[in-house]
C-alpha cells in the first residue's frame, strides 16, 4: 500500500555532506518513481530547492510560497 503523503522531518540534518548527497539522489529517484507526495521539513534552503516542486516558508508565523527549480530565486532561509 502506497501512502497518500509522506512526512519527513529534518531527515538529512545529522549527515555529512557526502552522505547527504548520496541519500538525496536516492530519495529523489525513489519518491519520483513511486509518485509519493512528500512534506519535507528542513531549515536548509538549498535542500528544499533541490528536492521540492514547490516550497512553503514559515516567516514570522506566516506561510509564504515560493517556487524552485528555476522559476523564482530563493528569497530567504538558511543556505546550509
Amino acid at each position: 500500500h502506497k501512502p497518500d503523503l509522506l512526512l519527513v522531518d529534518e531527515p538529512l540534518s545529522q549527515l555529512d555532506l557526502e552522505t547527504t548527497e548520496r541519500i538525496t539522489l536516492r530519495l529523489q529517484s525513489y519518491l519520483a518513481s513511486k509518485k509519493i507526495s512528500t512534506l519535507w521539513i528542513t531549515h536548509r534552503t538549498l535542500e528544499a530547492d533541490r528536492l521540492a516542486d514547490q516550497v512553503l516558508e514559515l516567516q514570522s508565523s506566516h506561510l509564504e510560497q515560493r517556487f524552485c527549480n528555476g522559476s523564482q530565486p530563493s528569497r530567504s532561509g538558511n543556505p546550509d
